[in-house]
């Protein structure tokens, strides 16, 4: 399901293709640094798993993680926002970041 990479999910089991989009500043508190990130992670879940797919679950954990992962640094983050895509055809998430209309 991932055209860049040319595998396709296995359909038994791993049936929907799924793009994960998200993007988000971080800021340095050293030298006032800051950076746009914009990502697009392509993969495959299971329909009988819906937290697999859902925008609140893999977005929130996601949040989480990143944020847990920053703790006692000089780093944060801001303007966080992620959306979950999913279609059900061999190579359809070629997704990519342009017109965003996210959740976040």
């Amino acid at each position: 399901c991932n055209s860049s990479h040319m595998i396709p999910c296995d359909s038994e089991y791993f049936d929907t293709c799924t793009a994960t989009i998200y993007s988000y500043t971080s800021k340095s508190s050293v030298g006032e640094i800051s950076m746009k990130t914009d990502i697009v992670t392509r993969g495959c879940a299971l329909s009988t798993l819906p937290q697999m797919v859902d925008d609140e679950t893999v977005c929130g954990t996601m949040e989480s993680g990143m944020r847990d992962a920053i703790t006692n640094s000089n780093m944060s983050f801001e303007n966080f926002s992620c959306r979950v895509e999913t279609c059900t055809t061999d190579f359809c998430n070629t997704q990519e970041m342009k017109n965003q209309d996210d959740h976040g």
